[in-house]
């Protein structure tokens, strides 16, 4: 039996410390799969009788060292390192956060695995056929944000490069009529659109149903990406499956997922002028947001094939398990 604990509260953590053990052998639990870094759960002992799992999406050696304001949480990082010690496996999905579990926490190269992430393509209409790619009539100047209103995804960088982008406009990006649509909802929920508020190109929408989501991101002419630290950056590559330009932070996570200039276009992190730049860059190219979707669409299709990924997994978590 495969138990996934996914709760990240704190009491539920401490809870998890004292129950663990005899949950596990009152259920015969064989393997437990433990998501750990931010969000994440953390173990003060190694469980008996069981193989430990842990998924790591990213760090908070990442976090404390690269996102603003976030220094503090490096006080997480001896439970992180001890959790990780006591696993059987680690899985990652980027080889940014790869490289971080082997130099600055030590894990084995032997225990530590790259999966490639699980990505519905189907979903994103990535092929209509076996050899034609699905790409959808643009809005013109149409861009999205989508993701949680806090301070790793970058949202108040992207509303600073648009308010430059608005007063620092080429004639050819004026004839687009660029309008940012932002997707999500989170703690700067509440200073964000006061941001918006001195923004009229600008708008915002908490969430949307699936469907609408992904012909939002058809139509969209590009999908920004400002973070300062993505695990694997799920947006993004959601964006390139359905044939749209990105435009992203070089973070840990997204430089693993695009390849600059072929794939989509990188800028500085937390650079409001370079984001500002790269967006006027690519409104004003039709030609280099056409190549970069489509290379963007071929590399998803190559690299991030559904039953290839969940063969991947099953193989990681079941059948060496049951070896």
């Amino acid at each position: 039996m495969i138990q996934c604990i996914a709760d990240s509260r704190y009491l539920f953590i401490i809870g998890l410390w004292f129950g663990l053990q005899q949950w596990i052998d009152t259920h015969r639990i064989r393997t437990v799969i433990l998501p750990t870094g931010p969000g994440g759960l953390y173990l003060w002992r190694k469980p008996k009788r069981c193989r430990l799992i842990v998924v790591s999406y990213h760090m908070y050696w990442q976090q404390a060292r690269m996102v603003p304001g976030q220094w503090w949480k490096r006080i997480f990082v001896p439970l992180e390192r001890r959790t990780l010690v006591f696993a059987d496996r680690v899985l990652c999905y980027s080889k940014d956060t790869e490289r971080v579990l082997l130099r600055q926490y030590g894990v084995p190269r032997p225990k530590l695995t790259l999966l490639p992430q699980l990505l519905d393509l189907d979903t994103w209409h990535l092929r209509l056929q076996p050899t034609t790619y699905h790409l959808q009539p643009k809005e013109s100047g149409l861009c999205v944000f989508i993701g949680r209103l806090g301070r790793r995804k970058g949202i108040s960088i992207l509303l600073r490069a648009w308010e430059h982008f608005q007063t620092h406009q080429h004639a050819n990006v004026l004839l687009h009529r660029p309008r940012l649509v932002i997707v999500g909802n989170g703690r700067l929920r509440r200073r964000i659109d006061r941001m918006i508020a001195r923004l009229p190109s600008v708008s915002r929408v908490p969430s949307l149903p699936q469907e609408e989501l992904v012909r939002l991101v058809q139509r969209a002419e590009i999908v920004v990406c400002p973070s300062y630290l993505e695990g694997f950056g799920l947006a993004c590559a959601e964006a390139m499956a359905a044939g749209t330009a990105v435009v992203a932070s070089d973070c840990d996570g997204l430089r693993s997922l695009i390849r600059h200039g072929e794939t989509g276009w990188l800028v500085p992190v937390g650079d409001p002028v370079a984001l500002q730049k790269g967006l006027c860059h690519l409104l004003g190219n039709i030609d280099l947001r056409s190549h970069l979707a489509t290379s963007a669409q071929e590399h998803m299709r190559r690299f991030f094939n559904w039953e290839e990924a969940t063969q991947r997994f099953l193989a990681e978590v079941v059948y060496s398990s049951c070896a």
